[in-house]
């Protein structure tokens, strides 16, 4: 269940006689759902990609899944349509019905593309108008790109080994019919009609029993075949089938197959293989690597090239930033093997035995490998996009991260000594790989964590991002049967990490070790990983656990508030009802007038703040706090996400003032992402109070307070300090107030924490929700001198779950 890579050697037969070799460097990637992160790492590496499609269930979730992929990486698809033979066999379909059924298929993939290239178009109107819609060869005038009088469709059946385009048959019938073969191209697929007795072709049938081309000249002689075998086999006529498509079979042939479906794949194996059709179509149809690059290389690496790099200098380089990225930039898009700059991507990391399974050929010695005293070594696949990479070369290794322009940070060397060819499960020792290559690079385990860029130069900026899938929802925690073997878990984990680009491994805060996989096939493959190749161990397993997220929406909360103004409209009785833990402590002699005075009073200033503002009184009611909920949006929401750990990193260490330089670049990143979101997010950006849950979620606690200066994130200079100061000014009644706030802040803190570490729909983690605080009132009649605080997190837990 993981992708592998094989290179082969395609000796092509030419119509002259001599043939042409092509190198094709093939990635096999599982089809399942749950392993999109391997097809993601298969497409970075390729130019072009085979899409199978079943012939009776038709286009799958998958297949829009992996053909989406196919697009953003600027990947070209060629269809192969796959178990044509199930047509025939359980469906019991005839010609006519099967051809009607194809072009379903055909059509339901097609509009996937379409789909794609009008969202493309769509978004790029604004700017500038495609001159050619990637490059796929859709024509307005059909609005198709497969379509198999364009070569780039397949029908046949992978399990029985036969295949077939349109141009096995054209030669034949172009003799036959004395028909142009531009003409049968164009024809023999569609509604077009044959009359034979005029030999003239027509798009509407010229009689009631006219059938299509493709039907009366593909369809009908396979079905042939098969009638020959089902449902029961006649020898006369599989003879005469044999003698027309001068294909010899021998009896024992035919005794080795056990059924009719493997004795009649094996006749069409032989008459129509499926190996040069596929091939041919790659061929053909797919781009080489100097023609892919050039429309790859501006969508997969981008540099920062304006006028500000110019000036820039590169470490160890006599050119500037500028100028070396462009070199860079040229010589990828033409794939130049003799370029200066070396540059390749690495797209997954995989484990693979000590002792190579190596292909033996005779009379060849093998190249002695390096021991480094493990079972299991990590290589890296990848792909060479310029220049030459040799053993004993002197590589930098750049993180996803990396920034040329702080060439210090996400960076390492190392020195190529382990070079492979991958060949499926054997691994060939080789000495150097040029551009457009696919490799193995051993070594690999202290440099590379699931993805990495390899350049000679420091200029050299991270390629982008592959698309992954869904992130992983299914988790369960993991612990060794022995605790002698914790260290070998530990390790264990540490390898399942590097090696499945789709699975995540953590700590959780209480010590266990979690995996978390995209589904339920993917864990157990991650666990069978764990167990059996990782840590040889025997290990135990929780059950697993489904992750959701809890949030808001824009229409949601317009929603909300709709209902509550209908409720205002239809009730005048406070809503902010406190139940009888809260009631404890008040006052015993407040009459009920004077309650419901005091709730009215409450309800109005909070309506003073707006329609969506909830309060809530502490037991004793010392002090009110007014909150609202607000979505935050998605640019923000992923950027939290994914520093997640920088700031969990920043929260340990108590790197939270203007001294730590880490803690600046930060905020740099943040405020840069805050503004592109508009003129509120720059100002709330200033009022950030905390991140949670546990002080490095995606959820922002925001100070909206006049009174309160709250200890927030955000310094905008580096002599700015926000941190909580006696206050010099005033009246002793504000002051009193301020240091009132104040001893509350950490409580406050916490129960916005545990709200959004809890979601109030069914406790799981909140995501992207924002709650401002608008006010914090304070009475300072009530005396908290005695006993614990009045303002416990439960109060604000509580309050952000209504």
């Amino acid at each position: 269940m993981k992708s592998a890579s094989i290179s082969l050697l395609y000796r092509q037969p030419q119509p002259e006689g001599d043939e042409k070799r092509f190198l094709v460097n093939l990635i096999d990637s599982p089809g399942h759902v749950d392993f999109t992160s391997e097809v993601s790492s298969a497409l970075r590496l390729t130019d072009g990609c085979i899409v199978v499609v079943d012939a009776v269930e038709g286009v799958c979730i998958q297949t829009r899944v992996v053909l989406r992929q196919a697009w953003a990486e600027r990947v070209k698809p060629v269809l192969f349509i796959n178990k044509i033979d199930r047509l025939y066999t359980q469906l019991e379909m005839s010609e006519s019905e099967a051809f009607e059924h194809i072009k379903k298929v055909l059509r339901s993939v097609n509009e996937v593309t379409s789909v794609l290239w009008l969202e493309e178009w769509s978004s790029k109107q604004t700017n500038t108008i495609l001159d050619d819609p990637y490059e796929l060869g859709l024509d307005e005038d059909d609005g198709e790109y497969f379509s198999p009088s364009k070569g780039n469709v397949v029908f046949g059946s992978a399990l029985d080994g036969w295949g077939f385009r349109l141009e096995n048959f054209i030669d034949t019938y172009v003799k036959k019919l004395g028909i142009r073969r531009d003409i049968l191209t164009k024809t023999l697929w569609g509604d077009y009609f044959f009359a034979p007795s005029k030999k003239m072709i027509y798009k509407k049938p010229p009689s009631g029993k006219a059938v299509p081309m493709f039907v009366n000249f593909i369809l009908k002689p396979l079905w042939t075949v098969y009638n020959a075998f089902f449902p029961a086999r006649d020898e006369e006529k599989i003879a005469k089938i044999l003698t027309g498509l001068n294909i010899t079979m021998t009896d024992r042939e035919f005794r080795s197959y056990s059924t009719p479906g493997a004795a009649v794949g094996g006749v069409l194996r032989k008459w129509l293989p499926i190996s040069p059709s596929i091939l041919d179509m790659v061929i053909e149809k797919l781009p080489n690597p100097q023609e892919a690059q050039a429309s790859r290389i501006p969508v997969l690496w981008k540099p920062a090239l304006d006028s500000d790099t110019s000036a820039g200098s590169v470490p160890g380089d006599d050119r500037s930033m500028k100028e070396a990225q462009e070199q860079m930039q040229q010589s990828m898009a033409k794939c130049d093997a003799a370029a200066k700059d070396t540059v390749c991507f690495l797209s997954k990391v995989f484990a693979i035995d000590k002792e190579l399974n190596r292909i033996h050929r005779p009379g060849v010695a093998h190249q002695a490998e390096v021991d480094d005293g493990e079972s299991k070594r990590l290589v890296a696949l990848g792909r060479i996009f310029s220049g030459t990479l040799k053993k004993g070369d002197t590589i930098t290794v750049l993180g996803p991260k990396y920034d040329p322009f702080k060439p210090e940070k996400y960076v390492s060397t190392m020195v190529v000594q382990q070079l492979y060819l991958a060949m499926g499960r054997a691994m060939e020792p080789i000495n150097e790989v040029k551009a457009g290559n696919i490799f193995a690079l051993g070594g690999v385990k202290e440099h590379v964590l699931k993805t990495a860029t390899l350049a000679t130069s420091r200029a050299c900026a991270s390629f982008d991002a592959m698309k992954r899938g869904g992130a992983p929802i299914v988790r369960v925690a993991v612990d060794s049967v022995h605790s002698a073997d914790a260290p070998k878990l530990r390790e264990g984990m540490k390898m399942l990490n590097l090696a499945d680009p789709g699975c995540e491994v953590y700590i959780q805060p209480t010590g266990e070790y979690i995996v978390a996989a995209s589904g339920e096939l993917h864990l157990n493959h991650c666990l069978t990983l764990l167990k059996d190749e990782f840590a040889k161990i025997e290990i135990k397993v929780s059950t697993p656990l489904v992750s959701f997220k809890e949030t808001i929406t824009e229409e949601l909360a317009r929603d909300i508030e709709s209902e509550e103004e209908e409720e205002e409209e239809d009730c005048d009785e406070y809503d902010y009802e406190t139940d009888e833990e809260e009631s404890r402590g008040r006052d015993t002699d407040r009459s009920l007038k004077a309650e419901l005075e005091w709730r009215k009073q409450l309800k109005s200033k909070a309506l003073s703040h707006g329609v969506d503002v909830v309060g809530k009184a502490t037991s004793d009611r010392s002090a009110i706090l007014f909150v609202r909920a607000i979505p935050i949006p998605e640019k923000i929401t992923k950027f939290l996400e994914e520093s997640q750990e920088q700031l969990m990193h920043l929260v340990r260490n108590k790197k939270r003032g203007h001294q730590s330089s880490e803690f600046l670049e930060f905020v740099e990143q943040a405020k840069a992402v805050f503004d592109e979101c508009g003129p509120e997010w720059t100002k709330r950006f200033a009022e950030v109070w905390a991140f949670g849950p546990n002080g490095s979620g995606p959820n922002l606690l925001i100070n909206k307070t006049t009174n309160y200066k709250a200890p927030h994130w955000f310094p905008m200079t580096s002599t700015d300090s926000t941190r909580y100061e006696d206050p010099k000014e005033g009246t002793d009644e504000e002051r009193q107030t301020i240091e009132r706030i104040h001893t509350l802040d950490n409580s406050i803190v916490t129960g916005f924490s545990m709200a959004s570490e809890n979601g109030p729909l069914c406790l799981e983690p909140m995501i992207g929700v924002a709650f401002e605080v608008h006010e914090i009132a304070i009475d300072l009649n009530v005396d908290i001198s005695r006993g614990r605080r009045r303002c416990t997190p439960i109060l604000m837990l509580q309050l952000l779950h209504p």
